[in-house]
């Protein structure tokens, strides 16, 4: 580049030019590749479509396609070893109707006389006293079953199926009512998408919340609306959420979980929103029949992820996992029954990533406040027993 007259002028080089050939080339050359794998993939017919030139090219740099390499192949071939033929989309669709017709006929009847003779050589076997080799079980077939990675969230849905309900309270947000009195499955589906994001913003706040600057219930106000006013979120979702509702988080009381995590924070012990990945035995899973799980061994595990709310540790070194909750219940304990499976395997995943013992789970609720799961460690064993336990 360079002014004359006050004219900005763009001027080429030779090493340029050349650079941009040998770009060129490359691309080429790595399409041709492509395209020469794709190809020898075909064991009997290969089927190419596209559009080209009247004319072969005489050089094959001159091809403007990949079309354009195929027939300059052909037209040079030497022993005319390829069998080319030529046709018109509407010859190779009438060919593959015909072929497809064709795969499509009735074989009920070959597949019926197929089974007679497997049954007679069967009654066959079992006159002469020979083996049946169509009696065999494979005895890990409830292994096929068993997902090699699952999500914390595949797993929770599994288990709260008879807890559906829309989550929220309509105490967190403004509202009118309507989704209150969703009638029809429109409005039900937007009460939902509503109740998803305002979870979601909720987790914001409490993952961006600063405790050092909440020393009241106002300071706690004004930094969830700090950060809700700095967020990405639109207006539309700001407004889903009552910052007033969520002051009822703050408590002056020593061991809330407000303080708790306070203090935590202050000695950078709180971790929030955090990600994890690990593998878990079969037997540690929810959802698989113990029966089975006696023929498994210790190398069939299932990789699990997902995202922990928050955790800090205690003075004695051990943990205390805390999880946000904004669904509309009743009663407390309706919580452990959705989210049992869920706080289990966030609580026994993060005893294997840091050695530490799980001491509590803090289920806390947006309605209910504080609800403890200390009992955590006995879900499955409930579970499989087809009780619920005491919360």
């Amino acid at each position: 580049w360079y002014l004359e007259n006050g004219i900005m002028v763009r001027t080429g080089n030779v090493k340029k030019d050349n650079m941009k050939v040998l770009n060129e080339n490359a691309v080429k050359t790595e399409e041709a590749r492509l395209l020469y794998v794709a190809m020898t993939r075909a064991k009997e017919k290969l089927i190419i479509t596209g559009t080209y030139d009247k004319n072969p090219v005489p050089i094959v740099g001159l091809s403007k396609s990949l079309l354009d390499y195929v027939r300059y192949v052909i037209a040079n071939q030497e022993n005319k070893e390829i069998r080319v033929t030529e046709k018109t989309i509407y010859e190779i669709v009438e060919d593959f109707t015909k072929r497809y017709i064709k795969k499509s006929m009735d074989y009920t009847s070959d597949t019926e006389r197929l089974l007679d003779m497997i049954s007679e050589e069967l009654k066959e076997d079992i006159i002469s006293g020979t083996d049946n080799p169509y009696s065999f079980v494979y005895p890990y077939e409830f292994q096929t079953g068993a997902k090699a990675k699952m999500s914390v969230s595949e797993i929770k849905h599994q288990e709260m199926e008879d807890h559906m309900v829309i989550e929220d309270t309509s105490d967190v947000y403004e509202t009118d009512g309507a989704a209150e009195e969703a009638d029809d499955a429109e409005e039900r589906e937007e009460a939902r998408r509503k109740a998803a994001m305002r979870g979601t913003i909720i987790h914001y706040l409490f993952e961006k919340l600063d405790y050092s600057k909440v020393d009241s219930k106002e300071e706690l106000k004004k930094q969830f609306e700090d950060i809700l006013e700095a967020s990405i979120y639109s207006e539309e979702e700001k407004s889903l959420v009552n910052t007033m509702y969520l002051t009822r988080f703050y408590s002056e009381e020593d061991d809330s979980i407000f303080m708790r995590m306070k203090k935590s924070f202050m000695n950078n012990q709180l971790f929030r929103e955090k990600q994890f990945i690990a593998g878990l035995g079969l037997d540690e899973i929810p959802g698989y029949d113990i029966s089975e799980l006696e023929q498994s061994s210790d190398e069939d595990y299932t990789v699990i992820q997902g995202i922990i709310d928050a955790y800090f540790y205690q003075d004695d070194g051990s943990i205390v996992l805390v999880d946000y909750k904004t669904d509309n219940v009743e009663e407390p304990k309706e919580l452990i029954e959705r989210y049992g499976a869920q706080m289990y395997l966030y609580a026994l995943t993060l005893e294997k990533l840091t050695s530490r013992r799980v001491d509590d789970v803090v289920l806390y609720s947006t309605r209910h406040g504080e609800i403890h799961y200390t009992e955590w460690r006995e879900y499955k064993d409930k579970k499989s027993e087809g009780s619920e336990g005491n919360y």
